[in-house]
């Protein structure tokens, strides 16, 4: 825990009803050509860690102290009742011993001579210094107005001005810039007593913070405000770490470990004390101290060279705007690392951690690496698409999860082969880790990267991407009907196909714990919503490609179906004479993926058919897939 105390003893004059006064003949200040005061002596320092992080206390206690609670003798301490230091953590109370107080007032009150009306505010102090106080912590500081004078004083509001870092804490409430303290009525302060407010510095920040407390009373100085100037970490020990992860890439198996320097840069106006420097270790990872950190994984893989490390209650002090480096190693496991399923090395993982009496006292660095059998780069293609797509379909080519053991990869080189014709290029161009690619012609494009680590070293083998363009549409969905013994049906015989989006909404009449979605205004892609809007590409639009009685066909198209988003298949029979047998059909690029057995529907029934899913074509059924709703809300 830190504290402060500040020192630091200033006068403001603010006397109504003018007079002159004697010369100062005692250790006070001479105001002899003063027209009034506003008198401010030192004061002390409440620092409260505990309240700060939240771990053991609770400020409230420190907080209510209304202009009672605490007196101040004016002899460069402060008397704390000892009802109110009870309820305090010992450690939270650091009371120095500043000079000034009672001897200064009584010379001030004399000087001031028995001739002179006068309305005197005493504030202690009149500037609050705030050092060296860390994130997630708070200090505290008394401020005491005191009527010295023989006239009431009215104290109307007080307020922060400036950094939010400052708030006052009265009564049991905090307030904040922003938002004054108003006294309604007025607050009045007799002759010789006195109100404290409590001012609170919480640096959400690093660096300096300033601001005012503004006193409002009825005072000349203070009519307009008293401003009592705030200021806070003024010296603040501050670390810049020239790297904020450590990648070590890849360590070639039975090979050298491999190393990496960490700088730490004093960055402050003062010294900072490098109080620990140390790996992870499996116990960290249930310590809530380090896991709010992020800290989640170890490895025994890093190690930490032991040269010039702090040792306990021996920091390594650095001075400002010096720095001083540790090295880290990775040592290659027995055997090479696992790959994920794109192909991609699975990393070990761990977690420097430093602590210092910085504004950021714990830090942590994340620290991976992996081993590898070969030194070689190694080009990774991933893609919007998949084999085969519709003409005049924009792919996305990514390359960014390339990787390499040296230093990682550095550039990129797109080629492809195209079919006859075809000049497509790569946007923005063919050197950038992702790239667009539009195909505008038929036949096979067979997409390849090369990629290159700091040293120059090209991968060792080129991935390639092959992709079928095809004249017809990714996705659609057929229905027929026929009567119940496999004869044409009449003409009268009216069934409908429902392609509904997830997004669409309605009951679950199906009973399968999802919305239907049939009959949805706009998520519905039926006879009365042929050509429905959910995509800003028009590919990806369904629409009713054929609206046909007499059996169907009826189909639904949908050229550039959304990744991962299933759609749901109904089946409506609006009106006829006798029960029908339909058929759905599942088509991708005019082939067949799916086809249903001949269900019977009877009219005003719907047959909630199933989903699927692109780009798996999986047909998922409803319950049964035959599941049938007689009498079915259309609306």
């Amino acid at each position: 825990m830190r504290r402060c105390s500040s020192s630091i003893v200033l006068f403001l004059v603010a006397l109504t009803g003018l007079a002159c006064g004697s010369s100062a003949t005692g250790p006070g200040p001479d105001i002899s050509d003063a027209s009034g005061v506003d008198i401010v002596p030192p004061m002390d320092t409440i620092t409260d860690s505990s309240v700060l992080d939240g771990s053991d206390a609770d400020d409230t206690d420190l907080m209510d102290t209304g202009p009672s609670d605490i007196a101040n003798d004016l002899d460069g301490t402060l008397d704390i009742p000892e009802e109110v230091l009870a309820d305090l953590p010992p450690e939270i109370i650091d009371l120095g011993n500043d000079e000034g107080g009672t001897d200064a007032v009584s010379d001030i009150a004399e000087d001031i001579g028995p001739g002179l009306s006068s309305s005197i505010l005493y504030a202690q102090p009149f500037s609050l210094a705030f050092a060296q106080v860390p994130n997630g912590q708070s200090v505290y500081q008394i401020v005491t107005l005191r009527n010295i004078g023989t006239e009431d004083i009215h104290i109307s509001q007080a307020e922060i001005t400036g950094s939010n870092a400052f708030a006052i804490k009265y009564d049991g409430s905090t307030y904040p810039v922003g938002e004054p303290l108003v006294f309604a009525p007025t607050h009045v302060l007799e002759s010789e007593e006195q109100i404290s407010l409590m001012i609170r510095f919480s640096p959400s920040e690093d660096g300096f913070s300033s601001g005012h407390l503004v006193v409002h009373a009825n005072t000349e100085a203070a009519v307009n405000g008293l401003h009592i100037p705030l200021q806070g970490n003024v010296e603040m020990p501050c670390i810049a770490l020239s790297q904020t992860q450590i990648d070590f890439h890849g360590a070639i198996l039975g090979g050298s470990p491999k190393t990496a320097d960490l700088k730490i840069e004093s960055c402050g106006n003062v010294p900072v004390g490098i109080e620990s420097i140390r790996l992870a270790t499996a116990d960290d990872l249930t310590n809530p101290q380090y896991t709010s950190l992020g800290v989640e994984a170890w490895s025994p893989q890093f190690g930490l060279n032991s040269e010039s490390l702090p040792a306990p209650g021996a920091p390594v002090i650095v001075p400002p705007d010096t720095d001083v480096s540790f090295e880290l190693q990775y040592e290659p496991t027995e055997t090479p690392s696992a790959l994920d399923p794109i192909g991609v090395p699975v990393p070990d993982r761990s977690f420097l951690i430093i602590e210092t009496d910085s504004y950021t006292p714990v830090v942590v660095v994340p620290l991976h690496g992996y081993t590898t059998a070969d030194s070689c780069p190694v080009g990774i293609i991933q893609t919007s698409a998949h084999s085969f797509v519709p003409i005049g379909t924009t792919i996305l080519l990514d390359g960014s999860a390339s990787y390499a053991p040296y230093g990682g990869v550095v550039s990129y080189s797109w080629s492809v082969d195209q079919p006859i014709d075809s000049e497509g290029t790569f946007i923005p161009n063919s050197q950038e880790a992702a790239v667009n690619f539009t195909v505008t012609h038929l036949g096979t494009y067979a997409f390849r990267l090369e990629v290159f680590d700091e040293t120059g070293q090209a991968s060792c083998g080129r991935p390639e991407f092959l992709l079928e363009v095809l004249a017809g549409p990714l996705l659609q969905v057929e229905l027929t009907w026929t009567t119940t013994d496999g004869q044409e049906a009449p003409a009268d015989a009216d069934l409908d196909l429902h392609f509904v989006s997830t997004l669409a909404d309605g009951p679950d009449v199906d009973g399968d714990g999802q919305a239907d979605g049939y009959f949805d205004p706009v998520y519905d892609c039926y006879w009365l919503n042929p050509y429905p809007n959910w995509s800003e590409m028009a590919e990806g639009n369904p629409y009713l490609s054929i609206d046909n009685a007499n059996g169907g066909p009826e189909l639904v198209t949908l050229q550039l179906p959304q990744e991962g988003l299933p759609y749901r298949i109904g089946a409506h029979y609006w009106g006829g004479p006798a029960p029908m047998a339909a058929t759905i059909r599942v088509l991708s690029l005019g082939q067949e993926v799916w086809v249903s057995s001949p269900v019977t529907i009877q009219p005003n029934s719907l047959w909630s058919v199933g989903t699927v899913a692109w780009p798996s074509l999986e047909f998922q059924p409803v319950l049964d897939g035959q599941t049938v709703i007689d009498d079915y809300p259309a609306n």
